[in-house]
């Protein structure tokens, strides 16, 4: 008989529970200013919207993907079938799905890194203004760091972003 008590205590604490933090009002604030500092030309209530929209959908998907864990971990725990979703694209794909129409004066872009390579390939959404100017873009990054958004000037960023039209809605 082969024991497996050292396998579900390994199993135990990957998948500990936790709940996911609520939105907090200094990154809902942050984000705020990210997006009206890079696009003046969109009503403040506008920005001031989409950035509570935001950062309560990204609390949202946490919930909804059942995060308890680092992203590689989660990842993991993903390509095992222990998990059913929650990779990087799953939550770029929802966050891109739930934001595409909603705020007139902006556009969302899917965008990625390393595409192509399994082990480093990461996806997320950028937002623009109407000139779809990726250069200028804002990325929101809901898989990066668990619980909280990252959002980031793309030029500021550590990745080397590319557009994913191709996977866009329309394309």
């Amino acid at each position: 008989m082969r024991r497996c008590f050292p396998n579900l205590c390994i199993a135990f604490l990957l998948t500990a529970c936790t709940s996911p933090p609520t939105p907090s009002s200094s990154q809902n604030a942050a984000l705020y200013a990210l997006l009206t500092h890079r696009f003046p030309d969109i009503p403040s209530q506008e920005s001031a919207a989409l950035a509570k929209d935001v950062t309560t959908y990204v609390n949202r998907l946490e919930a909804r993907f059942g995060r308890t864990t680092s992203p590689y971990v989660h990842n993991l725990l993903v390509n095992l079938g222990v998990k059913k979703k929650g990779l990087c694209w799953h939550y770029a794909d929802a966050l891109y799905l739930h934001l595409l129409h909603r705020y007139p004066h902006y556009r969302v872009h899917l965008i990625g890194t390393h595409i192509g390579d399994y082990w480093r390939e990461h996806n997320a959404v950028a937002l623009t203004n109407r000139d779809n100017n990726l250069s200028r873009a804002v990325i929101l990054d809901a898989w990066r760091t668990p619980g909280k958004l990252v959002a980031v000037p793309i030029k500021e960023d550590t990745y080397k972003w590319e557009h994913r039209k191709e996977r866009e809605a329309g394309n």
